[in-house]
């Protein structure tokens, strides 16, 4: 049944899947031509997404009522905040950049948008929205 679902899922999303894996910014990270300023660019994002995703997690655990599963929400955000930190750390030097020159750095609207987007529905809506 698993199978079934799994497969249904993936061929409904083939054009999508597909349209990702071709993405220029894929493409040229992949071959190894990706310029640096855009990885640069990527990366300070992706370290803003990250925050906000952290702040999620614990709007989420804020949300359960059940200590226990609290606990394993805020367990897996900090698991993936600790990880996720150490590698952009090591990162961040290969590029040149410095934690504080990220932290500064104002996110891209688009950027701004999604986030916006993650915290209003992690605030507004259930833990399982979230």
């Amino acid at each position: 049944m698993n199978n079934q679902i799994t497969k249904l899922l993936r061929d409904r999303a083939e054009d999508i899947w597909n349209k990702i894996l071709n993405h220029p910014f894929v493409t040229e990270l992949f071959t190894g031509s990706l310029p640096l300023d855009k990885f640069r660019f990527y990366v300070i994002q992706d370290y803003n997404y990250l925050v906000t995703l952290t702040k999620c997690h614990a709007l989420i655990a804020s949300k359960f009522e059940d200590p226990v599963i609290m606990r394993k929400v805020l367990e897996l955000a900090l698991a993936d905040v600790t990880t996720e930190l150490e590698n952009y750390n090591k990162l961040l030097n290969t590029l040149g950049l410095s934690i504080n020159e990220v932290i500064k750095s104002r996110p891209s609207p688009t950027n701004t948008a999604y986030m916006n987007f993650l915290l209003t529905t992690c605030t507004l809506g259930s833990p399982y929205e979230a």
